[in-house]
């Protein structure tokens, strides 16, 4: 070796060069990959509006570390009620999803809870996969100690990033209904549309893994999945994928139209929730 440094000293310095490089792209591909999955938001208009509505109540929940914010919509203080808990996407908060309020006459048999990941919205926190499930299962946890809620009658809904989320959940708690919108069977699958590459041992340096297909075989309830054939940022493959990994399904609806963001707030998928909700939550 020393006689290889001695004889090729620039062969040296290049091979060196090349190492440092590929260590640096390494590095910050693995950084950058927060910001290519989550882009946090937080609407201060949306924040003041619902924070001057008596519909809605804020929610700041501090167990077990967290700190977190966000909204719940009780529908009636008097007596248990069913409960349903929203996993948002991506560059949405709980503030600016309410202050629209389009789709809440569909739900309004069900008291609504919806709180921010760590960094979106008002919360705080790191956004690792291990610290976003704690938040997403400490979200859980909060809504079924609310004194109004029966606590036996919880579901679950994601929508596109949240779907892994709410997949996840579903798997660790013993929810009644399980919507998924937009959703994606893992996350490595979500890198390699994007490019090609993660396999081997490249599969090791992606940071997030979000392994819906694998949590949905320890989930109990039957799922309502949604997904649309126009979705621009996640493939519908995906979420043909995903529902073969449920033990029973409730109903897999793939519409045409809609793209990933006209999903959500598309009527005949409101309507698909309504209707599910009424089948799966005791009134």
């Amino acid at each position: 070796m020393k006689e290889f440094i001695r004889k090729h000293p620039n062969m040296v310095v290049f091979i060196i060069a090349i190492i440092m490089i590929v260590i640096s792209f390494l590095y910050g591909f693995y950084i950058a990959q927060e910001e290519a999955f989550f882009i946090p938001n937080h609407d201060e208009e949306a924040y003041i509006i619902l924070k001057q509505n008596d519909e809605f109540e804020e929610v700041h929940i501090t167990s077990d570390g967290l700190d977190l914010y966000g909204w719940v919509r009780p529908i009636n203080k008097e007596e248990k009620k069913p409960l349903l808990i929203m996993y948002l996407g991506n560059a949405q908060s709980s503030s600016n999803f309410l202050a629209n309020g389009y789709f809440l006459d569909y739900i309004d048999d069900y008291h609504l809870l919806i709180v921010d990941y760590p960094k979106y919205g008002l919360s705080k926190g790191s956004l690792t996969e291990k610290e976003l499930f704690k938040s997403v299962l400490g979200i859980y946890d909060y809504g079924k100690t609310l004194e109004y809620v029966d606590e036996n009658n919880i579901c679950v809904l994601g929508y596109s990033i949240g779907t892994g989320m709410a997949t996840y959940v579903a798997s660790q708690r013993n929810v009644n209904g399980l919507i998924l919108l937009a959703p994606y069977d893992n996350a490595l699958n979500l890198y390699n549309d994007n490019i090609n590459v993660f396999y081997g041992p490249l599969r090791n340096i992606t940071r997030y893994k979000l392994e819906s297909d694998k949590y949905a075989k320890s989930v109990k309830a039957k799922p309502l999945i949604i997904a649309t054939k126009s979705d621009e940022v996640i493939n519908y493959k995906h979420a043909e994928d995903l529902s073969k990994s449920f033990n029973e399904l409730e109903k897999f609806l793939l519409l045409e139209n809609p793209s990933h963001g006209g999903l959500i707030i598309e009527k005949e998928v409101w309507v698909e929730i309504q209707n599910y909700l009424q089948e799966t939550l005791v009134k």
